[in-house]
């Protein structure tokens, strides 16, 4: 089966304390050593043009260029971003957030494309599986980008995942992974294939027991006749 993965998971990196960060800000400081962390908190503020999080002693601020992928959270909501801390010595230190999830995590199961297409805050920041048909595949600066479409509505949402794969356009494909404002983060991405339908496992079931009792009389015709 055409199937890409990841073998460590892109969302969660090493978690630091906002603490750390403002104590020993340089050690962390990604435009001298760059690095990805994790930060775990509660979201302190989140408005237009100003969002952060962490506590009144303790906070981060985020960088709001990028938003859009914390549509639908609102102020007290504790998360997990994903991202690299920038120290700032003669301002406030920011941290640009490439993943921002609920936490603890939330996984929704499958869903519809067209539910997510059209309620996309109820699902931003959760774990969700979508199945459709690939509609496009290319590769873009490190990573794939997909787009699966709903069969029945034609609504399609985008994928990202970085890494290789030998799935093709046309290929009825299912992905697992973070949803993050208009784009689903997947590690898991493969061929989807459909269950038997129950009246073809019936129908098989039905011939076993056929051919059970066809050989259970043959046996019998045959001992009888022995004797």
């Amino acid at each position: 089966m055409p199937h890409v993965s990841a073998e460590t998971s892109i969302f969660q990196r090493d978690v630091v304390d906002i603490k750390d960060l403002e104590n020993n800000p340089r050690i962390y400081d990604s435009t001298t050593a760059y690095r990805k962390i994790s930060v775990i908190a509660d979201i302190n503020e989140l408005e237009r043009y100003s969002a952060s999080i962490g506590s009144d002693e303790y906070f981060l601020l985020l960088d709001v260029t990028y938003l859009d992928i914390l549509e639908g959270f609102s102020k007290g909501d504790r998360v997990m971003v994903t991202g690299s801390f920038k120290h700032v010595p003669l301002g406030k230190d920011i941290f640009n957030q490439e993943y921002v999830m609920h936490y603890p995590k939330r996984e929704l199961g499958e869903v519809a494309i067209s539910d997510v297409k059209n309620n996309p805050a109820a699902y931003n920041g959760k774990f969700i599986k979508v199945v459709g048909n690939l509609t496009n595949i290319r590769d873009s600066s490190g990573k794939t980008i997909m787009y699966i479409e709903d069969v029945e509505t034609e609504k399609s949402i985008k994928v990202l995942f970085y890494g290789v794969t030998t799935l093709e356009k046309g290929m009825k494909v299912q992905a697992e992974g973070l949803l993050n404002g208009d784009s689903l983060h997947s590690e898991n991405v493969g061929q989807y294939r459909d269950s038997l339908p129950f009246n073809v496992l019936t129908g098989f079931e039905y011939v076993t027991t056929f051919l059970a009792v066809i050989l259970m009389t043959l046996f019998l015709a045959l001992k009888k006749k022995r004797k």
